[in-house]
């Protein structure tokens, strides 16, 4: 028999506690019986057995779910008990899963035809959402999908216009200080983008107002109960909805908003007058430490500060000697991830990265196929590092075989020389421009959403290849 799922009603009880309903799951592709934490009473642990420590859980979108413990309960079906020990989980999906093991102790058949399920114990159990159709066929109604805890989902139908941002009424089921972060999966899809961050006033099943800004080619229909992100409780410092995002997507959208005005512009009475463009801003001269400096070179000082005003400006330098291609091999085709989900800590360093990279024009929005995940790995001192994993984008990349000098050669270069100096190079890849035929492979995938590089990142088998070819060429001249 296939693998397969099926939604049986029964009720639970644990101990001495009075039965509590539940819809089960009877999974036959599962191999151990599992219980959310949040159907079992308090003080269940004093009874529990350890969890197994080999044993690995995950719930339908893969994601890894930690065992408690192991715990004995009481399956009753028409007043027929059947024990068995469950493990213990939390967030689980749905109440109780039902696996291959307490099926091979209690399933006698699975009816179907009938749409029922046999158990050991002489009790019939039916399926639900299944009905026999008129052909005699056996099949699955639709179900309607699982609202959670923290869903949040449309209060009523939602008209998205090309390139505008909308502001939708949605509730969920959470109640308090909450977190607001986009569906990565369905705002991808759909080429949309979610105003994220933080909510004060979040009631259960009260509706309260999100921008979302649709990023795609046509105007966006979406009926009511349709899910578009997460409220997610949380207690750290207070953020507005994070608007960084909505700000690069309006940058984007412009282009096209301004030929649309000026053909109508054209369309109307005479030619569209220019637009009003401001003065660019000029950067701040910085602070100088006049201590030990003779007055006669402060002249001086100010001319090599004013001729060099560029590397304070707050912007990124742009280096035309190289640009960084990806090709990929014959056979490669498009790869994607789903984004981890994140702790409220790494999630906000997340956002404070990807607000650092907006402001300094390094990444863009994107709705390319390839997606890579975006990972944060705690540093000492308590510090996060931003990274993103692309190993299976450079398994699919020809290497570029340029060379990289060796150290040996730097030693024996130094010679008899007993003074020394050194360049930092500060954001170095982020100067290096990535084709644009290939920037859509870069793209990386997070709780915010999908958004691809315009300057090489780290992590690609050929960005060192890359930075030695820029640097040999400029330093050759």
């Amino acid at each position: 028999m296939r693998k397969d799922n099926f939604q049986v009603k029964t009720t639970l009880s644990f101990g001495g506690e009075d039965p509590v309903p539940v819809a089960a799951e009877v999974d036959t592709g599962a191999g151990q019986s599992v219980v959310s934490e949040d159907l079992v009473p308090l003080g269940w642990r004093a009874p529990a057995w350890r969890a197994p420590t080999r044993t690995r859980i995950a719930d339908a979108p893969e994601q890894a779910l930690k065992a408690l413990a192991r715990l004995p309960l009481t399956l009753h079906v028409h007043d027929k008990p059947m024990h068995f020990p469950c493990i213990v989980v939390k967030r689980l999906s749905v109440q109780l899963i039902i696996g291959c093991d307490f099926q091979r102790q209690y399933t006698k058949a699975i009816l179907l035809q009938d749409g029922k399920i046999g158990w050991s114990t002489g009790a019939v159990s039916g399926i639900l959402g299944y009905r026999l159709g008129a052909s005699g066929r056996q099949y699955k109604a639709l179900a309607k999908p699982r609202v959670r805890q923290g869903d949040l989902t449309l209060v009523g139908a939602a008209v998205l216009p090309l390139g505008a941002q909308t502001e939708v009424q949605v509730v969920t089921r959470s109640t308090g200080s909450c977190l607001i972060v986009g569906r990565a999966e369905f705002l991808a899809k759909h080429g949309l983008h979610l105003a994220h961050g933080h909510h004060k006033k979040v009631h259960r099943h009260e509706p309260f107002s999100v921008l979302l800004v649709n990023m795609g080619r046509k105007t966006q229909m979406f009926a009511k109960g349709t899910r578009v992100g997460f409220a997610e409780p949380y207690t750290g410092e207070a953020r507005p909805l994070f608007r960084g995002a909505l700000l690069a997507v309006q940058q984007e959208l412009a282009p096209r908003q301004e030929l649309s005005t000026q053909a109508a512009m054209v369309t109307a009475e005479g030619p569209p007058e220019p637009p009003v463009v401001p003065p660019p801003k000029q950067p701040e001269t910085p602070e100088v430490n006049w201590s030990g400096v003779r007055t006669e070179l402060h002249g001086t000082v100010h001319r090599l500060l004013y001729q060099f005003k560029g590397m304070w400006s707050g912007k990124l330098g742009k280096l035309k000697a190289a640009t960084h291609h990806i090709q990929l091999k014959p056979d490669a085709k498009p790869v994607n991830s789903a984004p981890y989900q994140a702790p409220p800590h790494p999630r906000l360093e997340i956002e404070k990265q990807f607000q650092e990279m907006f402001d300094l024009d390094v990444i863009e929005p994107s709705d390319a196929e390839w997606s890579f995940l975006v990972v944060v790995v705690p540093k000492p001192g308590g510090h996060f590092c931003f990274c993103v994993d692309y190993r299976r984008l450079n398994e699919r990349t020809v290497k570029d075989v340029y060379p990289i000098p060796r150290m040996d050669d730097f030693l024996d270069s130094l010679g008899n020389a007993t003074v020394f100096y050194t360049l930092e190079w500060n954001f170095g890849y982020w100067k290096i421009p990535v084709a644009a035929a290939d920037r859509y492979k870069t793209t990386l995938t997070s709780h915010m959403g999908l958004f691809r590089l315009l300057w090489l990142p780290l992590g690609l088998v050929n960005a060192s290849a890359s930075f030695q070819r820029a640097l040999d060429i400029i330093l050759s001249r």
